[in-house]
């Protein structure tokens, strides 16, 4: 199937190769253009917005790893932390809305803000309309998975199904050289996004967030091991199960 497609494609040395591909072509240079003509935005750092897992395409993946896995920018307890968050955020977005991306830190702000996801950039710019049309493929996605998992004896909650992030009030865009609005993020930004990822379409997965592209390079396939069978257990009453299941991976071996 397309999925099983995509998970044979991503693997820790094809990732590996795949980074220096993407800036010997001068990709990351490319995006570096992108990012430099987006409104510079200030919010008030309520988070809510990070309860809702950012969504990228593997080039934006790749640009986001390269600045991840810098040790001038994480060390390597600090990558461990966000591993373990984001095999929580992994188990539990299935279970509820209560985790937020692995990239947020105890002060509501985002540890990756300067390479965040460009739906994470454009948030808040969107007119009401934009906004609502935009949750309504969010929730026709999540109901196929919905149907997709209770093939598996697994009941997404409709409360997740059907989360809903309001259209953030709360941004502030500071400078905005460009004039770029919500429609420029669909115009023009996705194009150009579109022609860097092309080379990269038998790995990219629209609808897998930062931690599962995270989460692929360092388990592969081992991510789906045991991941149902721990739904299952917290569904059937076993709040530690999550837990449990993490405190029994060796981080170390595989990272």
């Amino acid at each position: 199937s397309w999925r099983l497609y995509i998970l044979s494609n991503i693997r820790k040395n094809e990732i590996i190769k795949n980074l220096k591909d993407f800036e010997n072509r001068g990709f990351k240079d490319k995006l570096n253009k992108i990012y430099r003509r987006l409104p510079k935005m200030e919010c008030e750092g309520c988070g809510i917005c990070c309860y809702d897992s950012p969504i990228c395409t593997y080039a934006e993946f790749l640009y986001i790893f390269d600045y991840f896995n810098n040790d001038s920018n994480f060390n390597y307890g600090e990558r461990l932390e966000i591993y373990k968050k984001a095999f929580r955020e992994n188990i539990m977005g299935f279970i509820s809305n209560e985790m937020p991306c692995a990239f947020l830190n105890q002060h509501n702000r985002c540890l990756i803000h300067e390479r965040a996801p460009l739906s994470c950039k454009f948030w808040g710019t969107k007119t009401d309309e934009e906004y609502d049309r935009d949750l309504n493929m969010d929730h026709d996605r999540n109901k196929k998975y919905k149907e997709h998992y209770a093939k598996m004896g697994i009941d997404i909650p409709d409360e997740v199904i059907n989360f809903t992030t309001p259209n953030c009030k709360n941004v502030k865009i500071v400078s905005n050289p460009y004039n770029l609005n919500g429609k420029d993020f669909d115009r023009i930004i996705i194009d150009d996004l579109t022609k860097i990822n092309r080379p990269y379409s038998n790995k990219n997965a629209p609808d897998w967030s930062i931690s599962t592209y995270l989460l692929y390079y360092v388990f592969g396939e081992e991510v789906l091991k045991y991941r149902n069978k721990v739904i299952k257990e917290y569904q059937s009453g076993n709040a530690n199960a999550v837990e449990e299941y993490i405190n029994k991976i060796d981080f170390e071996k595989y990272i």
